[in-house]
């Protein structure tokens, strides 16, 4: 079994990630206004673009705890898009939103059991239907969206731009079908 790692602490070769001791050495007696300021510093804008573009190309993701709270809202994205989840369990305080997630390992030998049926039902799995293919369309636009967004500052509804098209493109789509199967 072979797998691809985005490792967040080496998300690319000679770079050791996102530290917000690069931004400031300072950075944990920030006030609110300080934090969400320094999210707009290039250096947290770099970081935030390798580990969103991670999540984007990923097929799962395996979340090993105890973890932070970028690692949180990352599971909780990676589940609500669709994303292979799974969590490896540590001890401490439960969380009943883990429910989301594919699967919950209590070790090492469940997570690459579950990672290895996970590829295997991707392999044997059938091809996309139509409405699927639509879906990763919507899914490949908002992807563009996003960058194309994050540039000029509009992240939040950049995708928008570009759904209503694929929609009116999918609409035609299946009306075209309906009339070839009614005809």
């Amino acid at each position: 079994m072979g797998h691809e790692v985005y490792d967040f602490r080496n998300p690319k070769e000679a770079n050791t990630g996102f530290q917000w001791s690069d931004i400031d050495p300072k950075w944990q007696a920030w006030s609110p206004r300080q934090y969400r300021n320094s999210l707009d510093h290039p250096i947290a804008e770099a970081g935030f673009q390798l580990d969103i573009d991670a999540l984007l190309w990923c097929d799962a993701v395996v979340a090993v705890q105890p973890f932070g709270r970028s690692a949180s809202l990352e599971l909780g994205w990676a589940a609500g898009a669709g994303k292979f989840t799974v969590l490896l369990l540590s001890e401490g305080e439960p969380e009943l939103m883990v429910k989301m997630c594919d699967r919950i390992c209590l070790g090492l030998g469940e997570v690459l059991l579950a990672l290895q049926e996970y590829e295997n039902a991707q392999a044997t799995a059938p091809p996309p239907s139509p409405d699927e293919r639509v879906a990763e369309m919507v899914e490949a636009a908002y992807r563009e969206g996003w960058r194309d967004g994050h540039d000029e500052g509009t992240k939040a509804n950049a995708h928008r731009r570009r759904l209503p098209n694929l929609w009116e493109h999918s609409k035609a789509k299946a009306a075209l079908a309906a009339e070839k199967g009614g005809g």
